[in-house]
């Protein structure tokens, strides 16, 4: 499998590279997650975003946006 070969592998700068590319990608989508959780409510206090918006699957609120 995948995960025995890489563990037979030497930490060469590939496979750090590989590993530092995977951890930005990580901390990014749960940067993503924690700005929006803490921007939404925010910007429908202000006005700019309501919490009846509709999307295009016909739900509507906050959460589904």
């Amino acid at each position: 499998m995948i995960n025995v070969r890489l563990d037979r592998l030497p930490m060469s700068w590939p496979i750090w590279k590989l590993v530092l590319m995977v951890a930005l990608g990580a901390w990014f989508e749960i940067y993503d997650v924690f700005f929006t959780a803490y921007i939404g409510p925010g910007l429908v206090e202000s006005g700019i975003f309501t919490t009846s918006t509709v999307n295009c699957f016909g739900f509507a609120g906050l959460g589904l946006s």
